[in-house]
């Protein structure tokens, strides 16, 4: 039987499920990971820095940088570009609210507010992905 858990050590030293990521926002060279189904202000986020463990941050990095598409798979795993530096996976999408040129998403499984929890992703900023879900509103 093949297993496909995968895991990702943070700073801390805690072994966290790729699969339960929610969000992640890079920050120079420490990415900060979200992992509450509730979601996180950014002091509830994983820290994991290029200088404490390079595998685990190269493969997630590899997401920021992917350009086709505006999307990237790594496992399995789907995740989409969001404005302000942020990939979100995309099985986490709980609903996407369209705004003029940009997109509201809640990947939080209670729900969320527009402007307060939701994240933004604007034809400006992440053409693909904005393209991607507003296709689906014609």
């Amino acid at each position: 039987m093949e297993n496909n858990v995968s895991y990702i050590k943070t700073d801390d030293n805690t072994l966290i499920q790729e699969n339960d990521i929610r969000w992640i926002r890079k920050n120079s060279d420490c990415l900060r990971i979200c992992i509450k189904p509730t979601g996180c202000y950014i002091e509830d986020t994983f820290k994991l820095c290029k200088e404490n463990n390079l595998d685990a941050y190269n493969k997630i990095n590899a997401q920021f940088i992917e350009t086709k598409a505006d999307k990237a798979k790594t496992d399995n795993i789907s995740y989409i570009k969001a404005d302000n530096n942020i990939i979100i996976q995309e099985n986490k999408i709980r609903w996407i609210k369209k705004m003029s040129d940009c997109l509201e998403v809640c990947a939080k499984f209670n729900g969320c507010t527009i402007g307060c929890d939701t994240l933004k992703i604007c034809k400006t900023n992440s053409t693909d992905s904005y393209n991607k879900f507003n296709s689906m509103f014609e």
